[in-house]
C-alpha cells in the first residue's frame, strides 16, 4: 500500500480504528552538556526506558539490528501491526521542561538502525561481523555512523571506519578518523571534525555495511558504533517553550517509516544539541504522531 497523498487522506486514515498512534515521552539527559555537541538520549532514563547495547568486547565486534520492538525505542509503531500497512510520521513536538535557564539548542530525531558492539578493549584494526546487512534503508542512502560513549573515560582514543560499503555498493571505502575522544562525557555521539557522524570518503552519501573499524591509541572507554538515519530536527529555544513540526501542512513532507519483514519499524530516538555548556541535566517531554494506512 502507499501512504496518503493529501491532507484529507491523512484525516481519513486517522479516523479509522487504530489508524492514528500518538505517543508521549520524556527523557532525562545527563548533567554534563558540552556546547554544540551531540547528546544521545538512548541510554538515558525516562519513558521509554533507557535502551541497552550489546555486552562483551571482542576483536570481532558484531552489529545487531534494532527496531520498534527494541527496549529504548519510542513505541510509536506497534511491532505487530498488520502486514501491508505503512506508518507515516505526521508530527513531532517537544519542550525542555527543566535544566539550565534558557538552555537553547535543538533536538534531532533519528532512526537508530544498528549497534556495533560494546567495545571496551584496544582492538587496533578489527574485522566487523555484520549479519545480513541493514533491515531498514538497506541501500545505505543517507545512513551515517557515530561513536556513542557508553562508560569510562576515553584516553587519547580515535575511531575510524576503515572499511565499509557505500550507498552504491562499492566496497573497501575508507572513512575519516573521529575527533579524539579524550574526556568525552557519557551518552555523546561523536563524529569527525567535531560533527555528529563519522566522515565518509569523498562523494559517498551513506553506508550499506561496515566491515572493519580501527581504534587508535589507548581506549579506556566503553563505546558503541551506531548506524542511523536522521529524520528531522526542531529548535528548542528556552525552558518551557513548546515547539511542534507538522509534516503534512508545514513542510509538507510526511515521513514514511519503513517496515521490515517482521512487521517492525523505526527505532526512533532523540539527540540534543545545546548552544552552551551546562552542568544541569535537561528534561525533555513531547509527542510523536503517526498515521497508518
Amino acid at each position: 500500500m502507499t501512504a496518503p497523498t493529501s491532507y484529507d487522506g491523512f484525516l481519513a486514515a486517522a479516523a479509522v480504528a487504530g489508524g492514528k498512534q500518538k505517543r508521549f515521552f520524556y527523557k532525562v539527559l545527563p548533567a554534563a552538556h558540552v556546547a554544540q555537541k551531540y547528546h544521545s538520549s538512548w541510554g538515558c532514563s525516562g519513558s521509554p526506558a533507557a535502551g541497552a547495547w550489546m555486552t562483551g568486547a571482542s576483536a570481532t565486534p558484531v552489529t545487531t539490528n534494532v527496531d520498534s520492538s527494541t527496549p529504548g525505542a519510542f513505541p510509536l509503531v506497534s511491532p505487530t501491526f498488520a502486514s501491508g500497512k505503512i506508518p507515516s510520521l505526521v508530527a513531532i513536538g517537544a519542550s525542555q521542561d527543566t535544566g539550565a535557564t534558557a538552555m537553547a539548542g535543538h533536538i534531532i530525531l533519528i532512526d537508530r538502525l544498528a549497534d556495533l558492539g560494546s567495545i571496551a578493549t584496544v582492538i587496533g584494526t578489527g574485522v566487523v561481523t555484520f549479519p545480513g546487512g541493514l533491515a531498514r534503508y538497506a541501500d545505505g542512502e543517507d545512513v551515517m555512523a557515530s561513536v556513542e560513549i557508553l562508560g569510562g573515560t576515553p584516553s587519547l582514543s580515535t575511531v575510524q571506519i576503515s572499511k565499509y560499503t557505500n550507498q552504491d555498493g562499492t566496497a573497501n571505502r575508507v572513512g575519516i578518523v573521529s575527533e579524539t575522544l579524550t574526556a568525552t562525557p557519557l551518552h555523546r555521539f561523536v563524529g569527525s571534525t567535531g560533527g555528529m557522524w563519522l566522515g565518509l570518503a569523498a562523494g559517498d552519501r551513506g553506508i550499506r555495511s561496515i566491515e572493519e573499524i580501527t581504534i587508535g591509541a589507548v581506549n579506556a572507554a566503553n563505546f558503541s558504533i551506531v548506524l542511523y538515519k536522521v529524520i528531522d530536527s526542531i529548535p528548542c529555544s528556552l525552558v518551557g517553550g513548546w515547539v511542534e513540526r507538522d509534516f503534512v501542512i508545514q513542510t509538507p513532507d510526511a515521513i514514511q517509516l519503513p517496515v521490515n519483514t517482521s512487521d517492525r519499524s523505526s527505532c526512533l530516538q532523540w539527540v540534543f544539541v545545546p548552544n552552551a555548556a551546562t552542568t544541569s541535566g535537561a528534561v525533555f517531554s513531547g509527542k510523536l504522531l503517526a498515521v497508518t494506512a
